[in-house]
């Protein structure tokens, strides 16, 4: 909706662009998405956006995984981290979740 917006404003104003812009390879590089299909990420555009929205902000998401797709790829793409996986099922899910704010670990 905010590309239909510019798009609209720009051609107001007369000014030239790109109007088949892809933002997937404007804001990631083909060696990154590489790397991340490498590690998992299903090979589709919502997908490869999400990856860019964890690869660009510095706040951490909240993700709703159901299928267990994007564990499995943020397990991958940031096992140098050594993230603690865990869930609201697990026994240790409070132990784990004090320990990660107390020591400053990713859960």
């Amino acid at each position: 909706m905010l590309l239909t917006r510019w798009h609209h404003h720009l051609e107001a104003v007369a000014m030239k662009f790109k109007p088949d812009l892809a933002l997937i390879e404007y804001l990631s590089l083909p060696d990154q998405r590489l790397q991340w299909h490498g590690n998992e990420l299903p090979d589709d555009e919502l997908c490869e956006e999400n990856a860019i929205m964890l690869h660009r902000f510095q706040r951490y998401p909240l993700i709703v995984d159901p299928s267990g797709q994007a564990s499995t790829f943020i397990m991958n793409q940031f096992k140098n981290l050594k993230i603690k996986k865990t869930s609201f099922l697990d026994d240790s899910f409070m132990k784990n979740l004090e320990d990660a704010l107390r020591f400053g670990w990713p859960v």
